[in-house]
């Protein structure tokens, strides 16, 4: 598609004539936050590689964001590395509780 008033994230986006700078989410912070919320309803090993992720794409995406605040907005960002933090600090604490209850 060529031209027009078309969906996606074009430059010209929004309201007409408005000239603006219009903001687009990072793919790196969506994902992250995709990823956050995946790792709730994975089993604890499945989890940690993923809350690892989740956080790794989040702190690019607030690079991103730090670099250039048209990359969206600076609390999808921290919702990747706040989700991701807390599902790999839940899942390590209730691994570590486990393993060291379990019988020998």
């Amino acid at each position: 598609m060529s031209g027009g008033f078309g969906g996606g994230f074009g430059a010209r986006r929004g309201i007409p004539g408005d000239d603006g700078p219009t903001r687009r989410p990072s793919l790196a912070a969506i994902i992250g936050v995709g990823l956050a919320v995946l790792a709730f309803a994975l089993p604890s090993w499945f989890a940690l590689p993923v809350g690892a992720a989740a956080i790794v794409l989040g702190v690019v995406a607030r690079r991103q964001f730090r670099a250039d605040p048209a990359t969206g907005p600076g609390w999808l960002s921290i919702t990747a590395i706040v989700l991701g933090a807390f599902v790999l600090i839940g899942q390590v604490l209730i691994l570590l509780t486990v393993l060291s209850t379990a019988p020998a």
